[in-house]
């Protein structure tokens, strides 16, 4: 139990840094040219950036690895509405939203969110389960087989470090998925037992 404990404790270390250290975002804007610069300082792993409209479609999807990111957006050609880019990193989700209209494109700073992903650690017949919850989020858990039969569902909140240790040593060979969905996100990890 105090080995545990310990780890636990060092992966709040680990988050907590990653935190101070995370990823940055500037977004400066041309109003007349309906044209967003994006530029990432990034310090999360390999990054997925998204632009969604408000029905959730994604409109534009690009990957990127390494420490900077810029590019200029143009949503000249896109109809008046919601949108919000999407920075995807290894620990985190950054959402932006933001408004077109025929004035041009305005950010909207006070609904900016930041969500971390949940982390999944396997130590020899034990599956860790982590993630920080800043916010009041679910952490929903599904333990699906090959056959896609459900073995475990779990949920868990209220607490800042959300937590569940699966043990999978009485599990038949084979293959197994893991679901976690948490902040309307799904996060899929399969292994081979």
């Amino acid at each position: 139990m105090k080995k545990v404990f310990k780890r636990v404790l060092l992966i709040v270390v680990m988050v907590t840094a990653l935190i101070a250290n995370g990823t940055n975002v500037k977004i400066n804007i041309n109003e007349n040219s309906k044209t967003i610069s994006l530029n990432i300082n990034n310090n999360d792993g390999d990054l997925k950036i998204s632009i969604i409209d408000s029905k959730g479609i994604v409109l534009h999807s690009e990957k990127y690895q390494g420490p900077k990111f810029s590019k200029k957006f143009s949503f000249k050609n896109l109809p008046e509405g919601s949108y919000y880019f999407e920075v995807e990193g290894k620990t985190k989700v950054k959402v932006i939203p933001l408004t077109v209209s025929y004035k041009g494109v305005k950010l909207l700073e006070s609904s900016k969110e930041v969500f971390f992903k949940p982390v999944i650690r396997r130590v020899e017949d034990k599956i860790f389960i982590s993630k920080l919850n800043l916010g009041n989020d679910v952490l929903k858990i599904y333990l699906f087989d090959e056959k896609d039969n459900l073995l475990y569902r779990g949920e868990l909140k209220d607490e800042l470090n959300l937590s569940k240790t699966l043990n999978i040593k009485y599990l038949e060979s084979g293959s197994y998925s893991i679901i976690l969905k948490s902040n309307g996100k799904t996060f899929i990890e399969k292994f081979e037992k």
